[in-house]
């Protein structure tokens, strides 16, 4: 702290002098330390290449239907290296010929809607994606089978992968930037066909295992992408809230839901606007427990920062600890509301230590929770995609997805934890420990 504060004093102590060029300095010595200045060479090199994404196609539209905007792929394969996949016009046309027979779904099961007070005011904390109450009937309903791949790609090899989650497998790297993802009729809905998203956050969605049925919090939800990962996963017995406190987040997360999910899915989905770090005091009207709980938190996000000279030139370690606390607080919040036995995944794009084993390091010594950590070890219950094993490195408490050694995904932070309670919190402990807290 003694240097922070000998660093920033020297920043702020040369009036006209190149703030810029001296917060590029303070941040680079930060991360020098931490990493060491070899890693360090090789992970900023890394974090200044363009953003690397995934197409991910949807598992509500057939495969065929999403390769014609996509007439060249690889499909992505930590195992071994990206196998090209090659395809034309006529080979597609033969593939959706051959399926041109549609399976008629089995009548979906829907959520009764519960009425509470909180639901009564007049801005409320959740709100539906759609108000129609008669959603058409269509292929939508269901996830697409992986059969529904055209013959090529039933000839790559997955190795030891072929065990991890269909939704990984379903992430494909394009020969050039992916088109802007199309709307593709499947029955009478309008959905898009696939999302670009970074696969290391495919890899976190994956991590929580949500099962069929299960009520999951997206805490931190926009822009979208593991949510639609998430929605897949609760089937229509399931109920998934997608929480963003920022009202113009929130706009955007809404359009992506209604864009990708079919009408019948969107009934299981309900978007909230609440402050994460004070979930059970503000989500009025939001389911009380979960299953499962998603909190990708607000971070440093490194890689936006070394590419923005305006976030480089404000930049002070003091950032770091302000949005390690803020973490600890969402963690917190969210302990209260997690389910006994049930799993949590807490993630961030940041590289600081500070704000990842770091904050999983506090929050074990808070005595109102009974949280384990369990991102190293597997049980009957809970398995972590074999993808992520095989890109990230492993802490003391989670896994890290760095760009300069998984050939450009993140960086992404996960680390998974169990409720070992056998009752959910108290408030009163909540209300106690956020006192502490501001102290």
């Amino acid at each position: 702290r003694d240097e922070d504060r000998t660093m920033k004093k020297n920043k702020t102590s040369q009036p006209g002098g190149n703030m810029l060029q001296q917060g590029t300095a303070l941040y680079k010595a930060y991360y020098k330390h931490q990493f060491g200045p070899e890693e360090w060479k090789q992970l900023h090199t890394a974090l200044m290449q363009p953003v690397q994404h995934v197409v991910r196609l949807s598992g509500f539209v057939p495969k065929a239907q999403s390769f014609r905007h996509l007439p060249k792929c690889r499909r992505y394969n930590p195992a071994m290296d990206i196998t090209w996949v090659e395809k034309t016009e006529t080979e597609l046309e033969e593939q959706e010929e051959g399926t041109a027979t549609t399976k008629t779904p089995n009548e979906p099961q829907t959520i009764p809607a519960t009425s509470s007070a909180g639901e009564a005011k007049s801005e409320p904390a959740t709100e539906k994606l759609t108000t129609d109450t008669n959603p058409p009937q269509t292929t939508a309903t269901t996830l697409a089978d992986d059969d529904d791949e055209v013959p090529q790609l039933q000839k790559v090899e997955y190795a030891e992968n072929k065990e991890d989650d269909r939704v990984i497998r379903r992430c494909y790297v394009t020969v050039k930037a992916a088109p802007q993802p199309p709307l593709v009729s499947v029955g009478e809905a309008e959905l898009r066909a696939f999302y670009h998203m970074d696969f290391a956050s495919v890899l976190c969605a994956c991590s929580l295992n949500v099962q069929p049925g299960d009520r999951v919090l997206d805490m931190c939800a926009s822009p979208g992408g593991k949510s639609l990962v998430l929605a897949e996963k609760i089937g229509l017995n399931g109920t998934l809230v997608a929480n963003e406190f920022s009202r113009e987040r929130k706009t955007r997360l809404a359009r992506v839901l209604q864009q990708y999910l079919p009408p019948v899915v969107q009934k299981t989905v309900k978007l909230s606007c609440v402050d994460g770090t004070q979930w059970k005091r503000k989500a009025h009207g939001v389911c009380t427990s979960f299953h499962r709980i998603l909190v990708d938190a607000p971070c440093s996000s490194d890689r936006h920062v070394v590419q923005n000279p305006g976030e480089l030139a404000a930049w002070a370690p003091t950032r770091v600890t302000k949005n390690a606390k803020r973490q600890l607080a969402m963690l917190l919040s969210a302990a209260t509301v997690l389910v006994p036995g049930g799993y949590m995944v807490y993630s961030t794009c940041a590289l600081s230590n500070e704000e990842n084993d770091g904050v999983i390091d506090k929050l074990m010594k808070k005595r109102q929770v009974n949280l384990s950590v369990v991102s190293h070890s597997e049980t009957d219950s809970h398995k972590l995609p074999l993808s992520l094993k095989q890109l990230a490195r492993k802490t003391k408490h989670g896994w890290w997805v760095l760009p300069h050694v998984s050939k450009g995904w993140g960086p992404l932070y996960i680390c998974v934890l169990k409720n070992e309670s056998t009752h959910v919190s108290d408030s009163d402990e909540e209300e106690e420990e956020e006192d502490e807290e501001e102290t």
